[in-house]
């Protein structure tokens, strides 16, 4: 059966695709381009010690950027830098990160783990870190996922994996427009009520 083929009067799409009404063909969601609107006060931090970061070659339209120090993490929104981070890995840094570095990625991730919001986002599939021979690297596909078990199980923080730089960036920006949005729309006494939760990370 060919994608996009019509069954019975109704075309077979499968999960991963979408079919474009108006070139008359099937094309895979990860190639849509995605357009935001950024609220005027919207404004993403990235730590001044991020190599190569996302957004900086072709930013978004719209999308303010600035580079700043932060105490946790890599990405953060203007005036939530102590509510919400991401902690941003590529391959290399993931594979140090559970091994020669693993003691002191440890540390980094219990201090994130007090954020009200916390991600690690990962740039690449879990098919390719998992590889032990990738890039010359002997490293047992357990001991990354049982690291990776670990984030997630014992200190609460998701992990996102995302294929292409693009789809790293995408989702950046929708959890931190709803996170923006959700605390704009809460009450004062929300809003000091998360403040007590977070007291320690200040």
């Amino acid at each position: 059966m060919d994608v996009g083929e019509s069954i019975m009067g109704k075309r077979f799409v499968p999960y991963g695709y979408k079919f474009d009404s108006k070139k008359k063909r099937v094309i895979d969601v990860a190639d849509i381009k995605f357009e935001f609107t950024f609220p005027d006060d919207f404004c993403v931090v990235c730590a001044t010690r991020e190599q190569d970061g996302l957004f900086i070659a072709r930013p978004p339209k719209g999308l303010l950027l600035i580079r700043d120090t932060l105490k946790h993490g890599d990405y953060s929104i203007k005036g939530f830098e102590r509510y919400i981070s991401i902690e941003r890995k590529n391959m290399e840094d993931l594979w140090s990160s559970v091994t020669v570095n693993a003691d002191r990625f440890k540390r980094e991730l219990e201090e994130l783990a007090n954020y009200e919001r916390k991600y690690i986002l990962v740039e690449g599939l879990e098919s390719q870190f998992l590889r032990p021979d990738i890039a010359g690297r002997q490293i047992h596909p357990n001991a990354v996922r049982q690291a990776l078990a670990s984030i997630e199980g014992k200190l609460g923080i998701p992990v996102h994996s995302a294929e292409t730089r693009s789809q790293a960036e995408r989702w950046m920006l929708d959890m931190f427009l709803k996170y923006f949005s959700f605390k704009r729309s809460c009450t004062s006494f929300e809003r000091e009520m998360s403040a007590m939760i977070n007291w320690k990370i200040s």
